[in-house]
């Protein structure tokens, strides 16, 4: 594929800038706390966070609404409910936030019992103490990191599969579509490209004709087509489907497209064609719209009686949605494949017609394509033809794919980062406060190797805890962003992103475990500092 490489430093620093102030803006709320306090209270070793009794049944009751909370968050956010609208989606996230800070509100008590039954080595009571200050009673910072650290893996896994199941070469697409003519004023354009040496180029170069039942605006015609059979089947098989899809109604004045130009193009991109007798319509959708295929396809499986401007027919079929134009010419939500005659007899000649191309694929490869375009586009762009070729779709789907994936992955990073910082700074602001548990323990005998290995446990638990509830959380998140934010085109292709989603939850782990492995070298070293004992005078 033809491409220029462009470099663009205002961008880069951009970004950097973006990079650090996101960070400093972390440090920031990290130090709104330490302001607070009084300069003794900072310069004492003693730890500062108050031991609260905790109740277990308290603690059971939020463990229990947690998973309630998280379970109907996930439930919506997998149906693709929850971007129906703003509300919907404030909901979701709302029961996802106060899921996951129920949940480690109320997990205290299993960790409490894990805890003490696990074997802790010379060091068992020290070192559960600890987990209780840095974990246990500290659960709202882990239920804010864990949210941080399932924002990042979710754009991340959203990011790369999104780039992944990407394909800019459609089996299903028309490579150039023309429409310098319009409602029946028609010129010779076959003659012209032909003229200019560009028909040879395509294998199939036909019309396909569009109109409505009746012309707009005209006096008492309040609907040219009743569909009342089909939309009550819709609404009993899914209740919330026009709620959801209020711009896939085909009541009222919908486009008709004529039977015999769909089929040519069917047969032309090597697909079956659609069979339709004199007394029955097909439903078409653009491909933008065919989050409800399953439902249609159910409905027309039943044959509902619908009725166009008085005459009775039956929907039936498969509900069709390969492209008539090269994409953004026309997108119809919903419209009627109707027979050729009665076609002809609603549409009074008023029909808008447009010239569909497809290149000859004998003739050219993948390899091949994009030049093919480029210089056709540069006899095109010499006449006054308006056309559209799918090297302008591709561009676009091009442009948005590395947005969507910079701006994932860019996020990822940032939260990421952030999360980090927090859980790091958190844990060892943390063990510099018991700095005085840890020269009483020298004093009684500890060594340095008893007294890491208990450092080591608290930190597994203290990252463990959070990365583990948010890689749970991840598989849900990602395919709930993927309802959200990409094109109805990707969204076919989201099958094929799942696995890229377990595979980056492996390699999200892996990088916590290293960063983890940081924190416990830090850890190592300052404990190192306090096997001297102080001298007491």
């Amino acid at each position: 594929m033809g491409h220029q490489s462009t470099f663009s430093l205002s961008a880069a620093l951009l970004t950097a800038a973006g990079f650090f102030l996101t960070k400093l803006l972390a440090f920031l709320i990290l130090s709104v706390k330490l302001a607070r306090k009084e300069v003794g209270s900072l310069l004492s070793d003693a730890p500062d966070n108050v031991r609260k009794k905790d109740c277990p049944a308290l603690s059971a009751v939020f463990l229990i609404l947690g998973v309630v909370c998280l379970v109907f968050a996930y439930r919506r956010g997998l149906s693709g409910n929850a971007w129906a609208t703003v509300t919907t989606l404030r909901d979701t996230v709302v029961l996802g936030l106060l899921g996951t800070i129920l949940l480690f509100r109320g997990i205290r008590v299993l960790i409490g019992i894990i805890a003490r039954k696990a074997p802790g080595g010379k060091l068992s009571v020290f070192t559960f103490r600890q987990i209780e200050d840095t974990v246990i009673f500290k659960s709202g910072t882990l239920a804010i990191c864990s949210i941080l650290i399932l924002v990042a893996s979710s754009c991340l896994a959203a990011g790369i599969g999104t780039f992944a199941s990407y394909d800019m070469y459609d089996t299903k697409r028309i490579d150039y579509t023309f429409t310098n003519f319009f409602n029946g004023s028609e010129d010779d354009l076959k003659a012209r490209l032909s003229d200019l040496g560009v028909s040879e180029n395509f294998s199939y170069l036909e019309e396909l004709r569009l109109s409505h039942p009746y012309i707009v605006g005209e006096k008492d015609n309040d609907s040219a087509f009743e569909a009342g059979e089909f939309a009550k089947l819709q609404d009993e098989l899914d209740p919330e489907f026009e709620k959801h899809n209020q711009r896939g109604s085909i009541d009222g004045f919908p486009f008709m497209i004529r039977l015999s130009d769909y089929n040519a193009l069917l047969k032309a991109m090597g697909v079956e064609p659609l069979d339709l007798k004199e007394d029955e319509l097909g439903l078409y959708r653009s491909s933008s719209f065919t989050y409800s295929e399953d439902l249609d396809n159910l409905v027309l499986s039943k044959r509902p009686h619908v009725t166009l401007l008085g005459k009775e027919y039956v929907m039936t079929g498969k509900m069709q949605s390969a492209p008539i134009v090269t994409d953004s010419f026309i997108t119809l939500s919903g419209a009627l494949i109707v027979p050729d005659q009665d076609f002809d007899y609603f549409a009074e000649g008023k029909e808008e017609v447009y010239l569909n191309g497809l290149l000859d694929r004998a003739k050219y490869s993948r390899s091949t394509m994009v030049k093919t375009y480029t210089d056709i586009n540069a006899v095109l762009d010499k006449t006054d033809l308006d056309y559209e070729s799918y090297l302008q779709n591709m561009g676009r789907q091009l442009f948005y794919l590395v947005a969507a994936s910079y701006v994932t992955i860019y996020l990822a990073l940032i939260f990421l980062v952030v999360a980090n910082t927090i859980l790091g700074v958190q844990f060892l602001m943390g063990q510099k406060r018991a700095s005085g548990r840890y020269k009483t323990l020298v004093k009684l005998g500890a060594d340095h190797k008893a007294m890491n290995k208990s450092s080591k446990r608290q930190i597994n638990w203290y990252f463990g805890l959070p990365i583990a509830v948010a890689c749970a959380s991840t598989f849900f998140a990602a395919k709930s962003l993927f309802f959200g934010i990409l094109s109805s085109r990707t969204k076919m292709n989201m099958d094929k992103m799942l696995p890229v989603v377990a595979i980056v939850a492996v390699v999200f782990c892996l990088v916590e475990c290293v960063y983890m492995l940081i924190v416990k070298r830090s850890s190592s070293r300052f404990l190192e500092t306090l096997m001297t004992p102080e001298r007491e005078e």
